[in-house]
Formats: structure tokens, sequence, C-alpha cells
């Protein structure tokens, strides 16, 4: 799986990794936003590990 890392994410669009945009289920927002809030949380620490 790849991740996507948007300068500007749109939290209201869900983008597969073949790049296709799917609108995201209704019921998966609040599950998709943590997600993506870990995602970006773990990608700093990797930068700061790495710096």
């Amino acid at each position: 799986m790849q991740l996507i890392v948007a300068d500007e994410p749109d939290l209201g669009t869900v983008v597969k990794s073949d790049g296709a945009e799917r609108p995201p289920c209704p019921h998966s927002d609040r599950k998709s936003f943590q997600s993506t809030e870990v995602a970006f949380l773990t990608i700093n620490s990797l930068e700061e590990i790495l710096q």
C-alpha cells in the first residue's frame, strides 16, 4: 500500500494508491481522520529521527 502525502491534504476525499479518487464512506469519517492524523504524526516522527 502506498502512502500518498499531499501538500494540502483534503480530508474529504479519499485517494486510492492508484490515484483514483472516491468519496469517503460517511460512517468512516472519524476513523479515517484518526488514521490520517496518526500517519502524519508517524511521518513527522520519522523526519525528526532522520535529521
